[in-house]
């Protein structure tokens, strides 16, 4: 018995296996797996499809409208009746397999646990939206000790001797106000402790990767 659908019945989910195009029109041959390996039907198409993509399809003997196919069709939402969309095929989530029945209704977006964190706590895959990840800007700093440490290991890599310290201090950045306030007041606390030796202001930006005054 078929698989009632709203709007056709025996509709499955199918893997395009790959697409031949049709030398002298705009039509291509869509190879979509439906099950096992021999489970391949082949629909002629003129659809933009994606091979690796999970589409819904209706193999031949399918009721579609109170008619039954005679070939495999590719549907689109309004042959499913999830909505009025036409004439751009339906892709499925990739957690279909080949011949999983097509569900009534268009499946709905759900957040999927993909691993436990140290606390026992689910990690939540949230979908393509997880994707799009603000990416955190790098302060001047960050990316001049990027730099040096490149060019360190670009040294190390060709056999090169580290530089004297006046050809490194051309990869120092110039500390601005609030960074010079915050070395001083660091060295004149360690002073307060009573550190050995002279603490100097320029000992402290050339240590956090600034340039001496």
């Amino acid at each position: 018995m078929l698989d009632e659908v709203s709007g056709c019945a025996g509709a499955v989910a199918g893997i395009v296996e790959s697409l031949t195009p049709l030398e002298g029109t705009k039509l291509q041959d869509a190879h979509i797996c439906v099950g096992g390996p021999e489970d391949v039907i082949v629909v002629k198409t003129s659809w933009l499809l994606m091979v690796g993509k999970v589409i819904a399809v209706a193999p031949s003997g399918s009721m579609l409208n109170d008619s039954v196919l005679k070939a495999p069709k590719i549907l689109d939402e309004a042959m499913l009746g999830w909505s009025a969309s036409a004439g751009a095929c339906v892709q499925l989530p990739s957690d279909f397999l080949p011949g999983d029945t097509v569900p009534s209704s268009r499946p709905s977006k759900k957040a999927v646990a993909k691993e436990v964190d140290a606390m026992g706590n689910e990690v939540i895959d949230e979908g393509v939206g997880a994707l799009y990840v603000t990416k955190k800007k790098k302060t001047k700093e960050e990316k001049a000790a990027e730099k040096a440490a490149k060019a360190k290991a670009k040294r190390a890599a060709n056999g090169e001797d580290e530089p004297e310290e006046d050809e490194e201090e051309k990869d120092l950045v110039k500390a601005n106000k609030k960074q010079i306030k915050e070395c001083k007041k660091l060295a004149a606390s360690k002073r307060s402790a009573g550190a050995s030796g002279e603490v100097l202001t320029d000992d402290e930006l050339e240590a956090a990767g600034f340039m001496a005054q």
